[in-house]
């Protein structure tokens, strides 16, 4: 079955799932570094917004092996978790004042983002771009979001900065930082995972005792976490924890990691990690940057 009589099947499956009034609604969505999805949304009645599943994941699944009705009833059930299905109101929406406390920020690649950054408020940042979405729903499972487009500043008639404060104060408070150890990660996952493959990868990094320890910075929810790098002071205490400047890895969209500035690690040798590791470790949509910043613990400043 080529890709696009997966669609179909997918799209005839869900309406007889569904009741006769639901509308599924398959649609073309531009996400991060101009990677083009296919979305699927299901409808139902007195709904006004409905998330949205994508189905090149669901293919590739199918294309390894996955048996087509199993992924069908995966699909299926997604669209009946509480994640899915909370309510949501097109008025509330439309009333800034009922949203601006949902306002939160990401932190993207500006160049390889032309084509969604003229259609979305954002400002730049070293080479990165900030933009904005409200939070909708967080759980255990995940996030429910809405970027916020130009046509929304519009009807709400607020302006940019305005929305950046905003998200500077709302983005801590609901998407709190996470900072653990790299050590810590790695013997956390061995522990846990006894019988994997990458435990020869893991096993094999042993930090030396006088080497200064990596530190892995995210959100609580592990999702666009590398947003983390604008709180509000957590460079600088982190920075004065440890009494060093420090190089900053954009590992992904989704954590940072920080190396100090007393590694034998190059910056040379760390823009190199970044770029290999971005190659063929991180997919294309997930990348944030192919080279490091450096936070000076003096200027509190960070410099590409």
């Amino acid at each position: 079955m080529n890709y696009e009589e997966f669609i179909e099947y997918v799209r005839t499956y869900l309406t007889s799932r569904f009741e006769p009034d639901t509308s599924i609604l398959i649609h073309q969505v531009l996400k991060n570094n101009n990677t083009q999805l296919d979305g699927i949304s299901v409808l139902k009645k007195d709904q006004t917004i409905s998330p949205t599943l994508y189905l090149n994941d669901f293919y590739q699944e199918y294309l390894y092996g996955t048996p087509l009705e199993d992924l069908l009833d995966d699909l299926y059930h997604c669209f009946l978790h509480p994640y899915t299905s909370f309510t949501f109101s097109a008025t509330e929406f439309k009333n800034f004042n009922l949203m601006k406390d949902r306002i939160v920020y990401r932190l993207i690649n500006y160049s390889k983002n032309q084509a969604l950054l003229a259609d979305i408020p954002h400002r730049k940042f070293l080479d990165l771009a900030i933009v904005y979405y409200l939070l909708l729903h967080s759980s255990d499972t995940g996030n429910a979001c809405i970027i916020i487009r130009n046509e929304h500043m519009s009807f709400w008639n607020v302006e940019p900065d305005t929305l950046h404060q905003h998200a500077e104060k709302n983005t801590p408070l609901l998407l709190p930082a996470k900072v653990q150890k790299m050590d810590e990660i790695i013997h956390s996952f061995l522990s846990l995972n006894p019988e994997s493959e990458d435990r020869e990868l893991f096993g094999s990094f042993e930090e030396e005792p006088s080497s200064p320890p990596l530190y892995v910075l995210t959100n609580q929810s592990h999702l666009n976490g590398a947003s983390v790098l604008l709180y509000k002071n957590l460079l600088k205490e982190l920075s004065d924890t440890i009494d060093e400047s420090f190089y900053i890895l954009p590992s992904s969209i989704h954590e940072i990691i920080l190396v100090p500035s007393g590694s034998s690690l190059s910056k040379t040798n760390l823009n190199l990690m970044v770029q290999d590791v971005n190659q063929k470790e991180v997919s294309p949509m997930e990348r944030l940057s192919d080279h490091v910043y450096f936070y000076n613990r003096l200027t509190r400043a960070i410099t590409m």
